[in-house]
């Protein structure tokens, strides 16, 4: 999240309210203090402020309580990839409404955090990982550059995937 430019001021200023605060007493009042949004309103930047309202109350509360002891938000805590599919549902009704969209949209998240850096791969892993690369070689030799792999029937057995390719512009 600190990737983004907006996202990350909207961090640094919250993380700046918590700055100094020597006790528990002064550190729960100020966590009561972002809690009220009137409150909250008064210590944001207008920028910051709606964006922090554009999130979902599960993320607007992981930005303001879920803290480290000196104050700075907990980033590995944030459910970035819950936030993701939250933004990525209201897109697709809004295509769904506009006639532009007529499939199914249903995540499915999930954060392996340090333990995903650390497994040997699945034998799912490497199906995907050599048809993906098997697809992007085909791609490139055939000339078809600015494609990405595309693998869909994932829950077939392997001889059953299809892969193809999708155009990068088409994912922007």
């Amino acid at each position: 999240m600190m990737n983004l430019p907006g996202v990350k001021t909207l961090i640094e200023e919250i993380n700046a309210l918590f700055e100094g605060i020597a006790d528990q007493q002064e550190f729960r009042a100020m966590k009561e203090k972002l809690s009220n949004d009137e409150e909250l309103k008064l210590l944001l930047s207008p920028w910051s402020y709606s964006l922090f309202n554009s999130f979902p109350t599960f993320a607007k509360q992981q930005l303001l309580l879920e803290r480290e002891m000196a104050g700075s938000i907990k980033l590995s805590q944030i459910e970035t990839e819950k936030l993701l599919a939250y933004f990525c549902g209201i897109e697709l009704a809004k295509r769904k409404k506009a006639g532009t969209y007529n499939g199914a949209f249903a995540a499915v998240t999930h954060f392996f955090g340090y333990q995903g850096r650390s497994a040997l791969p699945t034998k799912f892993d490497c199906s995907l990982g050599s048809t993906c690369g098997f697809g992007a070689g085909v791609l490139i030799e055939n000339g078809r550059t600015g494609m990405t792999v595309s693998v869909s029937e994932l829950t077939q057995d392997p001889s059953q995937w299809r892969v193809g390719g999708v155009p990068l512009l088409a994912l922007l």
